[in-house]
């Protein structure tokens, strides 16, 4: 049997998270590209976030057997992501264009809410 879209979308959201959770968790900063100098706290306050986006992933794969659950983080995924397009949106205001992956992933967290919530507006 297929599995329906939002399942297919929520998997790839809990992977892309879990495993770029788990990178920034290993690299820190230095897996921001051009991210330049940087200091201990950056690199710290860095890590310290990307453990959450790995939890935050994981959470999301666990959530197939518990529909329920599963309709809850996918709210929670999308307020999340129009948050970090906010967090995108200041920071560029304030620190000016950022590098294109870093555009590129501003693109996906405005989309992605409006994917993930279109089920809400279904009768």
């Amino acid at each position: 049997m297929e599995q329906p879209r939002h399942t297919r979308l929520l998997d790839l959201i809990g992977v892309v998270a879990t495993v770029e959770g788990l990178r920034g968790v290993v690299q820190g900063a230095a897996q921001v590209p051009d991210a330049g100098a940087f200091g201990a706290n950056v690199d710290n306050e860095l890590r310290f976030y990307s453990a959450w986006y790995a939890t935050f992933g994981l959470l999301l794969l666990g959530t197939r057997t518990r529909p329920p659950v599963a309709r809850e983080l996918e709210r929670a995924a999308a307020v999340g992501f129009g948050l970090a397009a906010t967090g995108r949106l200041l920071s560029t205001r304030r620190h000016g264009r950022p590098h294109p992956t870093q555009l590129a992933l501003l693109a996906a967290e405005v989309v992605l809410p409006a994917l993930l919530l279109r089920r809400d507006r279904r009768p």
